[in-house]
């Protein structure tokens, strides 16, 4: 796959990427003057920064390991990203030795995680994912979290982090649990300032909370979350919070009867747009502050299938909205 190209009203498709590898997950720079994407056209997944109006294009770091999500910085300086750090496996001492000559199996290993392997995959890698930030020019990633305290990535509930818009924190989902692995479906919502990368808990219950998106003028906290009810299903709901210290979380969507996912804030702080599920078809939806909804489209479609999730949207700074349908 490749990355292209194309005016809004539908022009000019120009491609800009050639190389063999797949590149995927492409953000523009808030200058508009370039795009950073992942690519394996190394042979491991990296970080990538493509200039739009020449061909130049820079690897921003050599990464041991593929980043799992990214978010570029309001002013443009910094890319965030997590990224799985590896620690060796566990082998027990005490062994036989191979005798001379002899064809000897691999090195047993003694596995401490409850999840240490998957279907399709095999055996995990073992270490925990921790949170970067690398400057958007390129350089050597500088790395804010340790230890393994904050869990990120799908395989914990976690969406991609996001800046604060003042570019001096990121509000993350990741899972604070002591055992991540038993605990697979919690997730929290965490605060990481930048400049030390000391973690502040923003929201912490039983549950998911996830998908968080601050308001353009950096007083709100809207995110998705799932109430840990015991049930088989527990329907996604939206939430409003005040960003000052000691605020209680608000339920937005109360009279909104269907499973909210992605939401995003209009440019004028007004509402936020967000996927729904209702009868089998995803839409577009707007919702006001009092919690009043509308339907601004319907039928939209995955990139891969008709159904089965992947839909989405982008919308501009003016508040024109592309998304796919079907």
């Amino acid at each position: 796959s490749q990355l292209w190209m194309v005016h809004a009203d539908g022009s000019s498709h120009r491609r800009l990427t050639a190389a063999d590898g797949n590149d995927r997950a492409p953000q523009w720079t808030p200058s508009g003057d370039a795009i950073v994407y992942r690519s394996d056209v190394d042979g491991t997944t990296q970080l990538f920064r493509r200039e739009v109006n020449g061909e130049e294009t820079v690897r921003l770091a050599t990464l041991p390991a593929a980043p799992e999500w990214f978010a570029i910085s309001p002013d443009g300086s910094q890319i965030a990203f997590a990224m799985l750090v590896a620690s060796p496996s566990r082998v027990p001492t005490g062994l036989p030795v191979a005798p001379e000559g002899a064809t000897w199996a691999p090195p047993a290993i003694v596995a401490t995680d409850t999840r240490y392997r998957s279907d399709g995959l095999g055996l995990l890698p073992t270490g925990r994912a921790e949170l970067f930030v690398v400057p958007s020019a390129g350089g050597t990633p500088r790395r804010l979290t340790s230890g393994g305290v904050l869990h990120f990535g799908r395989a914990y509930g976690a969406t991609p982090g996001i800046w604060a818009p003042d570019g001096v924190s990121l509000i993350v989902t990741a899972n604070g649990t002591p055992s991540p692995d038993i605990t697979a479906r919690a997730s929290d919502l965490f605060e990481i300032r930048v400049r030390d990368g000391a973690v502040t808990p923003v929201l912490r219950r039983r549950g998911t909370n996830r998908s968080p998106a601050v308001s353009p003028d950096g007083k709100w906290l809207a995110f998705v979350s799932v109430a840990d009810s015991g049930h088989a299903w527990t329907q996604p709901r939206l939430w409003l919070m005040s960003r000052e210290a000691d605020a209680k979380p608000k339920l937005l969507s109360a009279g909104f009867d269907a499973a909210i996912e992605s939401p995003a804030w209009l440019p004028d702080g007004s509402g936020l747009l967000f996927l729904a599920d209702r009868q089998g078809r995803v839409g577009l939806w707007r919702m006001a502050l009092d919690g009043s909804t509308t339907q601004v489209a319907d039928s939209l479609a995955s990139d891969l299938e008709a159904y089965g999730g992947g839909q989405a949207f982008s919308m501009s700074r003016s508040g024109a909205v592309a998304m796919t349908r079907g």
